[in-house]
């Protein structure tokens, strides 16, 4: 019996150290996902759900030790059983079960022993049917279905735990009403179902649990609407509108909600479809078509918005076919100018080579100078010396002579330009 009590012993230890170690790292995972959390409430949510995983871990390990204390028990090992109850209740004063099994592996003179007998069950059940008297259900059960456990064959005690049972659905239905009394909405929600358990098919207590949860519907609907509206009062009509969707998701019937939601949506399309045509406008055009799909994530309808979005492009097309247009025309026109200055430049260097070989041959320069004349000039030239005649006749000297130098500069071999600048400079200095 020693060595099955070392063995049950070694197992509390072993599981109170799996569930130090569970603890350790659920803690450290908190520590480490608080980091990626910014929204407090869900930083409280995240701790909530760490909290909930290291107690389920304590129950498991207090649950197998429990076991163990109740086999010891039946197998007559009380004093095995009586030292891990007290082991549970160290972890969790509150065992109803450790309570139980301690006080029951005693014998009359209070110690654990193998001495227990008849009278210490007695006196549990007496103390559990107490309880029940007293309108304690919940605790009678328990300590009830402690005793059928611990003493397997007591008719005595099945038959209450089975009484006791059929009363618990009106035990949580009173807990119920007292938490809805108190606005514990949540508890009484609690109570309602742990009642169903024992009723699955009573129409009235599925009726509260129904009410019940319009109600915790319509609460946090409520909630999320007052949140909308602050937000939405603040200028953010974006998380306005993501709390409203939230409100929805809770209760997609709720007309109020449905309608604020649309209304919302509404006023987000338009506020960035003025954005967007405003940018339109100011030729932004790539900032125009962001704030369009912007809207375009908002609206009930993509149609008129792709549309809108579509034009955009088409601008933007017609803008950078027009900017290529212009830019090509303005090569091409640098391409004429570096050609014509090439032109120039070539016919340059053959008026310097024909003035060179002036010194050798008058006759080869003006063969030379004349046959860079070209057939243009010399018609130009024509049309100024008749021009310098008609105002040299007219007696107006001055303009006949400015015409007569037009007709010598674009045609120097012209011989009558020659004498008509000569008959004017006489004229001019008093000759006849």
């Amino acid at each position: 019996m020693k060595i099955l009590f070392f063995v049950f012993f070694l197992s509390f230890n072993i599981f109170a150290q799996k569930a130090k170690d569970e603890s350790s790292a659920l803690l450290s995972l908190g520590n480490e996902g608080l980091d990626k959390i910014n929204d407090l409430e869900e930083k409280k949510k995240f701790l909530g759900t760490i909290d909930i995983e290291k107690q389920k871990i304590q129950d498991y390990v207090l649950k197998s030790i429990i076991d163990n204390a109740y086999e010891l028990y039946q197998n007559g090992d009380y004093n095995g059983a009586s030292n891990l109850a007290k082991k549970v209740l160290s972890i969790d004063p509150s065992s109803e079960e450790a309570k139980i099994i301690s006080e029951a592996s005693k014998d009359s003179d209070g110690k654990a022993g193998a001495n227990v007998g008849k009278i210490s069950m007695e006196d549990q059940l007496q103390k559990a049917l107490s309880l029940y008297q007293q309108g304690e259900v919940l605790d009678a059960y328990r300590q009830m279905g402690a005793i059928t456990r611990l003493s397997p064959n007591n008719v005595k005690a099945k038959y209450w735990y089975k009484k006791i049972e059929a009363d618990l659905k009106d035990y949580y239905l009173i807990k119920g009403d007292e938490a809805y009394s108190a606005n514990d909405k949540k508890t009484a929600l609690t109570m309602y179902y742990k009642a169903m358990q024992y009723s699955p098919n009573d129409s009235s207590v599925l009726t509260k649990i129904s009410q019940l949860e319009a109600e915790i519907r319509n609460d946090r609907v409520n909630e999320k609407l007052k949140r909308a509206l602050d937000i939405y009062a603040s200028g953010n009509l974006e998380e306005s509108y993501k709390v409203l969707k939230e409100a929805i998701s809770i209760n997609p019937a709720d007309e109020r909600t449905n309608k604020l939601f649309y209304e919302m949506r509404s006023e987000i399309v338009n506020k960035y479809l003025a954005e967007g045509n405003e940018l339109y406008k100011k030729k932004q055009y790539n900032s125009s078509i962001k704030s369009f799909t912007k809207a375009l994530a908002y609206a009930d309808s993509s149609t008129k918005i792709e549309r809108m979005i579509n034009n955009v492009k088409s601008t933007m097309k017609k803008e950078e076919e027009r900017k290529k247009r212009i830019a090509e025309e303005k090569k091409k026109r640098e391409e004429e100018r570096k050609k014509k200055k090439e032109e120039e430049a070539k016919q340059k260097a053959a008026g310097q080579s024909s003035a060179s070989n002036e010194t050798t041959s008058s006759s080869t320069s003006a063969l030379n100078q004349q046959s860079i004349i070209t057939e243009q000039n010399r018609i130009a030239a024509q049309q100024h010396w008749q021009n310098g005649v008609k105002y040299l006749q007219s007696g107006d000297y001055q303009k006949a002579k400015d015409e007569l130098l037009i007709a010598k500069k674009l045609d120097p071999s012209n011989s009558d330009v020659d004498a008509a600048l000569k008959r004017i400079d006489q004229i001019l200095s008093g000759g006849q």
